[in-house]
């Protein structure tokens, strides 16, 4: 196997690219890891990581619990309904352990993601990618610059986990998603908020229907603060995101939290995609996982979970099809049974919340019902 050829290239090494190069490495796949960026870098998000996520790492073999102190832990969850109905809670026990959810910027987490896939033996390179190689309706690696000049980047199979705005997605699934199934999204960090208490806030508000405000701790008053709606709504709305953010951070109940704080750095916006299940996601000689497969959550926007998941079944997809020498497509299509039988009844059950939700009355509904059944609030949490 010549240097430029491996047995997979993954494009991205954001949580899904990372995780499935490690899977793949730690088999012992020769594996390249592929990223425009060099790490560590930054990653505009909400930063929210949940229980779930935590979970599957440890699984995997990376136990985060030693990197505590670059960890955030929340406890409580608050949600406040368009009519100003409020919901304070703990964040429930399952399965005899407490869902905490963690808030750590993403150039701090994905970098030890990164890291953990290095030490399973993967190869990284900076590298800007143009273009999956297709031949014979095959993809078979990558295109990219490198110091100016045009490389390629050969492989038997090839996972695409570049972004929303993925490169092998476009080229193997021209058009772009309807409105209705992406979303837009605006953060920005401050100092100095007032009344941090390991507490995820939610705010639902009616001019951000189908879409919500946030404040996510990380300690000594910093907080990751941002809104986020659908597009189409959006669209509708008629205002920019910033103006949309700048109404929610005025408004009353989060102005007075920010009266004595300081904005650091600037606002960065996003996209994400949260596709149709009926979306494809496995080519031949290619997969497509994370963002890149619009695997957000349809509901919430968060995206990490589905990330971790997909990237973790794509490589177990791909190390069969590897040992059955072949990426063909009748092999790599079990990558869309697979994550059906783990996603799909989620991803299609947030859909149909989402749709719900989208009504202030219901919303306001919802939150007071938590307010008054505990065990009501334990399910909805528990979905979190």
């Amino acid at each position: 196997m010549n240097a430029n050829t491996h047995e997979v290239v993954v494009v991205g090494a954001g949580p899904a690219g990372s995780v499935a190069a490690a899977v793949l490495a730690k088999q012992g796949c020769h594996v390249l890891l592929l990223d425009k960026a060099k790490f560590p870098r930054d990653k505009t998000c909400g930063d929210a990581i949940g229980w779930s996520s935590m979970k599957l790492l440890s699984d995997l073999g990376l136990s985060l619990e030693s990197k505590r102190q670059e960890l955030y832990v929340c406890d409580k969850v608050r949600a406040i309904s368009p009519n100003g109905y409020v919901f304070e809670g703990l964040l429930p026990q399952k399965d005899g352990y407490r869902r905490y959810g963690y808030v750590v910027p993403r150039k701090d987490f994905d970098y030890l993601l990164w890291e953990f896939a290095l030490q399973q033996g993967v190869r990284f390179e900076q590298l800007c990618v143009i273009e999956p190689i297709i031949e014979r309706n095959v993809v078979c690696g990558v295109r990219g610059s490198l110091d100016g000049e045009a490389v390629e980047r050969r492989a038997r199979i090839t996972i695409g986990a570049d972004g929303a705005n993925s490169i092998i997605a476009r080229s193997l699934r021209p058009g772009k998603a309807a409105a209705r199934h992406r979303s837009v999204a605006l953060r920005a960090y401050f100092n100095g908020v007032q009344d941090l208490d390991h507490c995820m806030e939610f705010y639902f508000d009616h001019t951000m229907l189908r879409g919500y405000g946030w404040i996510f701790p990380f300690g000594d008053g910093m907080a990751n603060i941002g809104v986020g709606l659908r597009l189409d709504t959006f669209y509708k709305n008629g205002k920019s995101l910033r103006q949309v953010f700048e109404r929610f951070t005025c408004s009353p109940l989060v102005a007075k939290r920010l009266s004595k704080a300081m904005q650091v750095g600037e606002a960065r916006g996003w996209t994400l995609s949260h596709g149709p299940q009926q979306l494809q996601r496995a080519y031949r000689g290619a997969l497509l996982v994370g963002d890149a497969g619009a695997f957000v959550s349809p509901l919430t926007g968060a995206g990490i979970p589905n990330a971790l998941e997909t990237g973790r079944i794509a490589a177990e997809v791909a190390l069969k099809a590897l040992q059955g020498n072949s990426g063909s497509l009748d092999e790599l299509h079990e990558f869309e049974i697979k994550w059906k039988s783990v996603l799909g009844q989620k991803l299609g059950l947030e859909a149909i919340l989402r749709a719900l939700l989208s009504w202030p009355g219901i919303l306001d509904l919802m939150i007071r019902e938590m307010c008054r059944s505990e065990r009501f609030a334990h399910f909805v949490l528990t979905r979190l």
